[in-house]
């Protein structure tokens, strides 16, 4: 059993856009409507020197200047794009519709008076709003539970801006290196600026986030290749390289070099004292499992207390939508080498091929 010194989980409640348009805007306009409501109460609801310009100046200082001055602090090399498109849409539209509707009611309909029943339309489509940015916000259009994935999947917009270009140079210098047929620059060019290209891209990027440009390119290199059509010969050639087990040279001084670079690295690594790892680098999960149970073997020395720290990290898979947030602190008694830790899933989630999520582990120090 384990013995927990802290442990902390996170689930969200409130959706964040039910959030953002309700108590936090109430918050912050909090003072400008009370005042109105007290000054307009005591005029017998007559427009009084402050009067409804005071919420409707700020609601345009929020929208104008405080957009204004976020797109500002953008510096130039970076690139930011609001996630939520249309709730951003909704709330445009809608805070355009309140000045127009205001207008009509001070104006048209009863000059310098806001009479009762305006004043309870007008409330009431607050809540009009709300809805109509929930439903945005949830994609109300879509009944596959799993489109969901696309509100929490990592923006291209994050990457690097020249790692398209680095793949594509890295991508090419290996299509000549390893010998591939004259068409599969051809295939390149025909699916560079394609939707799957981009999802290949993104998937061996979040996949394998510790890979270089060089090695993600090869990588990239062997699906594009399945990916082009061969003639006859091309396979008579593949069933005739593994009958007779020949290696291309290419891959042959690629792995050579790779593993003496390793060799290297080992022998040159200095002692280091207490560790502790994962039994493998990836588990998997079973199919409408609630939990999965990672292992944690501690090497050498064995002879004391070890505390250790370990968290959840986002992956393609998410907090809240795949996995319960955690973060939590164990130690390994003298003599305990193994000791075994849960994450909770979420009930119900719609795994694929290709979700994963992370485990942070380290020591924490006496």
């Amino acid at each position: 059993m384990n013995e927990t010194v802290d442990e902390g989980v996170k689930v969200r409640i409130w959706n964040p856009t039910v959030a953002n348009l309700s108590l936090m805007a109430l918050g912050s306009s909090a003072p400008e409507i009370l005042l109105s409501i007290i000054e307009i109460t005591a005029n017998h609801f007559r427009i009084g020197e402050l009067g409804p310009g005071t919420i409707i100046g700020s609601a345009a200082f929020n929208l104008l200047c405080i957009t204004a001055i976020c797109v500002i602090a953008v510096s130039s090399p970076t690139v930011k794009r609001i996630q939520e498109k249309f709730v951003f849409a909704t709330t445009t539209l809608f805070s355009c519709l309140a000045y127009i509707w205001l207008l009509i009611i001070l104006i048209v309909i009863s000059p310098n008076i806001v009479e009762l029943w305006e004043a309870l339309v007008t409330f009431g489509l607050f809540f009009v709003l709300i809805i109509v940015a929930y439903l945005m916000d949830i994609k109300i259009w879509r009944n596959d539970k799993t489109h969901l994935n696309e509100e929490y999947q990592i923006d291209s917009a994050d990457d690097e801006k020249c790692k398209d270009d680095n793949i594509d140079t890295y991508l090419r210098k290996f299509a000549t290196e390893m010998e591939f047929e004259n068409n599969m620059i051809k295939t390149m060019n025909e699916v560079k600026n394609h939707k799957a290209l981009r999802y290949i891209l993104r998937w061996i990027s979040r996949v394998y986030p510790y890979l270089s440009p060089d090695e993600q390119s090869k990588l990239l290199a062997s699906k594009l290749r399945h990916m082009q059509t061969h003639r006859r010969f091309w396979y008579r050639l593949q069933v005739i390289r593994k009958l007779t087990a020949s290696i291309r040279k290419m891959d042959l001084k690629w792995n050579s070099k790779k593993m003496l670079e390793e060799v290297d690295r080992v022998k040159e690594a200095p002692e280091i004292g207490e560790t502790i790892e994962f039994s493998a680098r990836v588990y998997s999960i079973a199919k409408g499992s609630n939990k999965v149970m990672l292992r944690i073997i501690r090497h050498k020395p064995t002879d004391k207390t070890i505390p250790f720290h370990y968290s959840t990290k986002n992956g393609v898979a998410k907090k809240d939508l795949h996995f319960l947030s955690k973060s939590e602190t164990v130690q390994f008694k003298p003599g305990e080498k193994i000791k075994e830790i849960y994450i909770d899933l979420v009930e119900g989630a719609m795994w694929q091929f290709g979700d994963v999520f992370y485990v942070r582990l380290k020591l924490w120090p006496n």
